[in-house]
């Protein structure tokens, strides 16, 4: 399960300043992760919420350090089967794309598990 925070159980200021934040980023086209990561105002947001789950200083850049890894693991994936084809034919391909999604799934599990 994927806790959600009661936002009803937040203090006015947390409030207020949720909602100043979204506030800006929904004033600005929103970037790849990357640079979202980067951005001032989106790190705003994500100290907020980091706030929010409680989660120390160590444990914000676990959580950017793990995105960081996964977005490229992912961008370097994508870019290997646009560059070597689509390899039909052989069964290798499903084979290892099955075994790429479990690995990436039990990875975000463990993200998940450690920010919680």
């Amino acid at each position: 399960k994927l806790p959600v925070p009661d936002i009803s159980k937040l203090s006015k200021q947390q409030a207020i300043s949720l909602e100043k934040a979204l506030d800006r980023l929904g004033r600005r086209d929103i970037g790849n992760v990357l640079d979202e990561i980067e951005s001032k105002d989106r790190q705003a947001l994500d100290d907020i919420v980091f706030g929010i789950f409680g989660l120390s200083q160590k444990e914000r850049k676990e959580v950017y350090s793990s995105l960081r890894a996964l977005v490229t693991e992912r961008t370097t994936k994508s870019k290997s089967v646009k560059t070597n084809g689509n390899g039909n034919g052989n069964g290798k391909r499903k084979k290892r794309k099955e075994a790429e999604t479990n690995d990436f799934v039990h990875r975000q599990q463990t993200l998940f598990d450690f920010v919680l």
